[in-house]
Order: C-alpha cells, then sequence, then structure tokens
C-alpha cells in the first residue's frame, strides 16, 4: 500500500477518515493525498450581472473553505513523518472521487460515513459515501 486518497469536506466525519488515514500509513510507509471538491458548476442559473456578482461571491466563499479544510487536515499530520498533499477540484463529488482515485492509482480510499449536511444531502441526493462505495473499483474504507 503506496498511496492513500482521503476526500474531506470539514466535517467531523473527515477528520475521523484522516485519523484512520494517519493510522494505516504510517507503518506502510503511504503516502496519503487529501482530496476537497468543489460542487459549484451547474448549480445556479442567472439572469443578471448582480446575481453573478453574488454568484462569484458564493463560489469565492466555498474556495476559501475548501482551503481552510485542506490546511486543516494538513496540519493533522504535522511531525507524523507521512507524506500528504492537498488538491481542491470541482465537480460532482462522487463521480470526482472516483475517477480521481482511479486515474491516479490509488490503492485506498478513506471516507467519512457522512458528511457535512448529511441527512439534507441524504434525502434529496444520496450520500456521496454511498455513491463512491457503489461505483469505486478503488477499495474502500468507510470510516464511522
Amino acid at each position: 500500500m503506496k498511496k492513500i486518497l482521503v476526500p474531506i469536506d470539514g466535517s467531523d466525519y473527515s477528520m475521523k477518515a484522516i485519523e484512520k488515514a494517519k493510522e494505516i500509513a504510517k507503518p506502510f510507509g503511504a503516502e496519503v493525498e487529501l482530496l476537497h471538491v468543489l460542487h459549484t458548476t451547474g448549480h445556479f442559473v442567472t439572469t443578471s450581472s448582480s446575481s453573478e456578482s453574488v454568484l462569484s461571491e458564493i463560489e469565492r466563499q466555498l474556495k476559501i473553505h475548501s482551503e481552510e479544510s485542506l490546511e486543516e487536515a494538513k496540519a493533522a499530520f504535522k511531525d507524523t513523518g507521512i507524506s500528504v498533499t492537498a488538491t481542491t477540484l470541482d465537480g460532482y463529488p462522487p463521480d470526482v472521487i472516483v475517477d480521481y482515485a482511479q486515474e491516479h492509482g490509488f490503492d485506498l480510499i478513506i471516507m467519512g460515513s457522512n458528511g457535512l449536511n448529511s441527512s439534507f444531502k441524504r434525502v434529496f441526493l444520496g450520500s456521496v459515501t454511498n455513491r463512491v462505495a457503489h461505483n469505486a473499483t478503488t477499495p474502500l474504507l468507510i470510516v464511522k
């Protein structure tokens, strides 16, 4: 086991996945990549320039949240000796996670069982973790 992917969203479940990744990566000398997926495309239809400026601000705030989440997650690896990198991508989170893991040859994906606003998402969209579990060809460890 050389490469572990940990998709994060800033939730407590993400932090639990990070702790499990540290536990697994250390004895294997595995690299860990943290992935935050922004789902900004296709959400909004604008009809005026004022709407566009509001949407630009929303996207800017989402990017700030992503950067903060990744920095907090990277800090959890301080003084562990584990090589950690962080990436932000845009798109539909389950698809991006599955495709990224496969394209970059990860040996394992470690995810929290729920994320931010999980009850809302589960009712309307299905959980990201559930969709990754059903579509990933990479082994997946779900942390509760």
